[in-house]
């Protein structure tokens, strides 16, 4: 249930963006989908991420709102949540590293 987001946020990309609908300058339907396939996936991970940590949850709250900002029209916003999806990728390294640290230091 948590990837069914997805097929909910899907056609109101579709509304909120004239190139994926085939209207306007086709230039930017590669843009425009590339922007809303990596939204999808943020998104989902933002919903469907099983890490409890406080690092997650703050992680999972960056790739919410960077999904949200790459799926709303607009230059400034599409920046923003490129920007938003960086730093929450950065916060998800340094927690999957800590992870290993603490895994490899467990057993050793």
């Amino acid at each position: 249930m948590r990837f069914a987001i997805a097929a909910y946020i899907i056609p109101f990309a579709f509304v909120l963006n004239d190139s994926l609908c085939l209207l306007g300058d086709l230039s930017r339907l590669p843009l425009a989908f590339g922007t809303i396939l990596i939204s999808v996936i943020l998104l989902t991970n933002s919903v469907a991420s099983l890490s409890s940590s406080l690092v997650g949850h703050a992680r999972r709250i960056l790739f919410c709102i960077a999904a949200v900002m790459l799926i709303l029209p607009g230059l400034q916003l599409t920046i923003i949540g490129i920007v938003t999806g960086i730093a929450g990728g950065v916060m998800l390294m340094m927690e999957r590293r800590l992870e290993r640290r603490v895994i490899s230091g467990s057993t050793g």
